[in-house]
């Protein structure tokens, strides 16, 4: 479903990862896929979970397909993209807003390389892309606690087809292949999953009124929500026209949910950005990026991972989740990797600003 395609995948911690259930099954289906950790703690486990799992991968060509990143660190995300770049990915469109219109170019040879997207991250030892520069925010490697953790918009505008522009992207949108006299991305990002989310340990262990701090509501938010848009702006150059960015979140964001305290409003920012920006990079051809770049959330339940272990009382949470819900039980990872790769996949070209929720029913009754 996914043959042929590259994917970013940001927020790996571990196999338990919902992130990781997903960028494997988007391997599986026939991805390029490239995950991201969020410290050098994470290095060797997920480097061995990703050899063990996808490779052998050898250090003279064929690097492990991961790397450090802090996404509180404007210096780590623009490091990143330079390791993509290094390894082979391109800008998809002739104009970037990150590079004041400089870019690459496809010919007929092949792919001549683009300027470096920022300038250069200060020197640091170590295996990752590089150390958090944010003050006093530590990212979570994994998806939001529980879950990993409106009408459909676009921009409204249609540019004219210069260069095959709009043709091509109808084309790619329904999965098929650019004909003759289109030009062709090359070696760009068709899919990036948003899989991070943080709060202060005390603002999870305390009530809402009591934990909220205005240290740890911007945390949370910054963290969680900005994040998404942060990741987006430095993906813009990279992504074909048609790309698919899915972010993780949660039911919490629409209810008052116990324990889940500060999250519920940092979700709530999250999916209102995913709405912002579906709306802002929806259009054929935009000033903002390739055209047609579809942004949607994907809600699962609560799911056992690293981060559920932050909210109090998660267990019981679970059970009386998989205890109200239609189906009578809580959605497994490869069942939320399904979802995910149907957002990602050309099935899904009429989604956009959605929020998915694949919870077995759960966030349907009351």
């Amino acid at each position: 479903m996914l043959q042929g395609r590259r994917a970013l995948v940001v927020g790996v911690a571990n196999a338990r990862s919902i992130a990781w259930g997903i960028a494997d099954r988007w391997r599986q289906e026939g991805a390029e896929v490239f995950v991201t950790y969020q410290s050098e703690r994470f290095r060797k486990p997920v480097e061995k979970l990703v050899a063990d799992s996808w490779g052998p991968f050898d250090t003279a060509g064929n690097a492990i397909p991961a790397a450090a990143c802090d996404v509180t660190s404007e210096e780590d995300m623009a490091a990143l993209w330079r390791t993509l770049q290094d390894r082979g990915f391109c800008y998809s469109s002739p104009s970037s807003p990150l590079e004041g219109g400089r870019c690459s170019k496809a010919t007929d040879e092949g792919t001549e390389a683009a300027p470096r997207a920022a300038p250069e991250a200060r020197s640091r030892g170590g295996g990752g892309v590089g150390a958090s520069a944010a003050s006093g925010a530590k990212t979570g490697a994994a998806e939001q606690a529980p879950g990993g953790s409106a009408t459909t918009s676009n921009s409204g505008s249609r540019g004219a087809e210069g260069e095959g522009q709009g043709s091509g992207l109808r084309l790619q949108r329904q999965g098929l292949p650019v004909g003759s006299g289109v030009a062709a991305p090359r070696k760009t990002v068709d899919i990036v999953l948003h899989s991070v989310a943080h709060a202060p340990t005390d603002a999870m262990r305390q009530g809402f009124l009591m934990g909220t701090t205005r240290e740890a509501f911007v945390s949370a938010h910054v963290v969680s929500a900005y994040s998404l848009v942060s990741s987006v702006r430095h993906a813009l150059p990279f992504l074909s026209p048609g790309a698919s960015v899915v972010a993780l979140t949660y039911i919490g964001s629409q209810r008052a949910a116990a324990n889940y305290n500060v999250m519920g409003p940092a979700k709530a920012s999250l999916e209102s950005c995913a709405r912002a920006l579906a709306a802002e990079l929806g259009g054929d051809t935009t000033s903002q990026g390739p055209g047609g770049v579809r942004v949607n959330c994907l809600s699962p339940g609560p799911v056992r991972t690293m981060a559920a272990r932050g909210i109090a009382g998660f267990d019981q949470m679970r059970r009386e989740a998989a205890g109200r819900a239609p189906l009578g039980r809580a959605a497994e990872i490869d069942e939320i990797a399904a979802a995910a790769t149907f957002l990602a996949s050309p099935l899904s070209s009429a989604v956009t600003g959605q929020t998915l929720y694949a919870d077995c029913g759960f966030s349907a009754v009351v």
